[in-house]
């Protein structure tokens, strides 16, 4: 195994069995983009959707919820088994072992191409080096069905936690830097998030929102 994606595995297990951190809702921004792509469907089981690093579920849950045919893999063990005891209490007749799958190795090799009409991402590939970064976007566009959608969110380089993780492996980016990394898609758009909090201790954050095409 990558030394980088070890050592992201190491701290995602600790994280997920200290409930350090950890969502346990969906991300709105996903939310929001999920549904202003696939609302009004008539059959949106046929969209088949990969979460990449879903963490504990707490986006595959609203993905199942919403009817899409959703899968989940995370470089981290712990978050997946706890994937999936929450989602058996809602979805007994899932087969969630080959749903939601521990990727220790970091890539996709268990998904064949062109399997996955989307792939969503929230701050996942951030996690990673920019070098691990461009195998991860090249992984994602390979089980990508032709013209499937992309939709990642990424740390922006001017996010307030930059100088606090600067020893991690995280990558916080620019414009320039994200585009050259999806060169091989088809980008839609890229937005700049910020939150500046004026009352209290929270930093706040700066990060890109981006959706593309294979």
């Amino acid at each position: 195994m990558d030394e980088g994606i070890k050592k992201i595995e190491n701290e995602w297990d600790s994280r997920y069995l200290a409930n350090t951190g950890i969502s346990h809702w969906p991300s709105e921004a996903i939310v929001s983009w999920i549904n202003r792509q696939f609302s009004g469907l008539d059959e949106p089981g046929s969209i088949k959707v990969l979460d990449f690093g879903c963490g504990n579920g707490n986006n595959i849950k609203f993905l199942l919820d919403f009817g899409l045919d959703a899968f989940g893999v995370d470089v981290s063990n712990v978050a997946i088994q706890q994937a999936r005891r929450g989602i058996r209490l809602s979805n007994q007749k899932l087969d969630l072992a080959s749903r939601l799958i521990n990727n220790s190795s970091g890539n996709l090799d268990v998904f064949e191409n062109d399997t996955f009409d989307c792939v969503i991402d929230r701050l996942s590939i951030s996690q990673m080096s920019l070098g691990s970064a461009r195998d991860a976007v090249a992984d994602v566009r390979r089980v990508l069905k032709p013209g499937g959608l992309y939709f990642g969110i990424f740390f922006a380089s001017g996010h307030p936690i930059r100088e606090v993780r600067s020893k991690s492996k995280r990558h916080f980016y620019s414009v320039e830097e994200l585009t050259n990394l999806f060169e091989r898609f088809e980008m839609r758009w890229v937005q700049l998030r910020k939150s500046i909090n004026i009352v209290g201790d929270y930093p706040g954050f700066e990060e890109f929102h981006l959706h593309a095409t294979k």
